[in-house]
């Protein structure tokens, strides 16, 4: 199997080209999506946080970028190129223009660590998402319930933290939002309030951020209709070490690979508990695959393939198949039955440097 840049098709995509079945162990790099809101969880934490397992893309390097202009410390160990340690400075009473942070959307991640150490948010509409503007309104009804005040403008959005208010705040949420979810989480962090949100997102990104809130005191209870948090009664002082999860959708991408060379391979580094749905799926196709805690395991070799369509609906739901695995799993459902698979177009879900590297570790057979 070689990977090619395609000229023609699109920027950003790369090609893979069929080849011999793939085998060896493979690692994927941390995931972007839940190293953002664990970096704003370290900023709110309001004392030294360590985080591991950072991956190096665009999108992380703007945030640690944010959080150095907001007054945040930002370092990285000697000889951890994946580490980085947050550490609360004196706080400054001119809250700073981070005008950055109009390039990445999780730059909303930020409102709760602002308001901790300013009083008030004040940032620009994030952007950076290819799928289009996606309102904010919820996370304004999250703020809002917390007692805080918020306003609008063409430029962007403020918050502003009010009298402090004490007592469990009590949200409902419309639909399972990612973002509303980890605003009320971290809000909750900074204000040392309990929490009872209705109809939460429990997706893998979320439960990284409660597993670290655990780690630091909190009481976490996550149910599928009602997430409650309640902080300790005396919070540790010492500094916290987080571990950023695997990348699922690079996992998933190489697990696909795999399947349609008739390969044998393991990709350590993803939970199996956030591929669980993804190995469903190939267990539908007749795709031996079996995950771990720490890593995945996919048996091609021994596939019977089913001759059944393949079947999954994208969800919100804590056990449901996210959307980005359900697009990955459209390749072996396409390819497994045929004698040479097609060649395929990888958009970029994850660094393109990086699916590439990891194709290429695979041993060939």
């Amino acid at each position: 199997m070689t990977t090619t840049h395609a000229s023609g098709v699109a920027a950003e995509v790369i090609a893979v080209r069929p080849g011999p079945p793939l085998a060896g162990t493979v690692s994927v790099d941390g995931s972007k999506n839940a190293a953002l809101p664990l970096l704003a969880a370290a900023a709110a934490l309001g004392r030294p946080g360590r985080l591991s397992n950072v991956p190096d893309s665009t999108d992380v390097q703007i945030m640690l970028t944010l959080l150095h202009q907001a007054g945040w410390h930002v370092t990285q160990p000697v000889g951890e190129p994946t580490t980085y340690v947050i550490l609360p400075t004196e706080a400054s009473h001119r809250l700073p223009d981070l005008v950055q942070a109009a390039h990445i959307r999780a730059s909303y991640y930020l409102v709760p660590a602002l308001l901790a150490r300013y009083g008030q948010a004040r940032l620009p509409w994030p952007g950076g998402c290819r799928i289009g503007a996606r309102g904010m309104e919820l996370h304004f009804n999250v703020y809002e319930a917390f007692g805080d005040r918020s306003r609008q403008d063409s430029s962007g959005y403020g918050i502003e933290a009010l009298t402090s208010h004490t007592g469990t705040v009590s949200i409902a949420l419309p639909f399972r939002s990612r973002g509303a979810t980890v605003a009320a989480t971290l809000r909750a962090l900074t204000t040392g309030r309990p929490l009872r949100l209705g109809q939460p997102n429990l997706s893998p990104e979320v439960l990284s951020v409660l597993d670290a809130l655990s780690s630091v005191g909190w009481e976490t209870r996550a149910g599928e209709h009602v997430l409650t948090l309640s902080p300790p009664s005396s919070p540790p002082t010492a500094p916290a070490a987080w571990t950023v999860p695997g990348d699922k959708v690079e996992a998933a991408t190489l697990a696909c690979a795999i399947a349609a060379t008739r390969g044998t391979a393991r990709i350590d580094g993803v939970q199996g508990k956030d591929v669980g749905p993804f190995v469903a799926a190939l267990h539908q196709l007749g795709i031996p695959a079996d995950a771990a805690s720490d890593g995945l395991t996919v048996r091609a070799q021994e596939a019977v393939p089913t001759g059944r369509p393949l079947r999954a609906i994208a969800s919100l739901s804590p056990a449901g198949l996210d959307a980005r695995l359900g697009n990955t799993i459209r390749v072996c459902d396409g390819d497994l039955d045929a004698a040479m698979p097609t060649t395929y177009y990888i958009r970029d879900r994850a660094p393109l440097t990086d699916i590439r590297d990891s194709f290429r570790e695979l041993v060939f057979k």
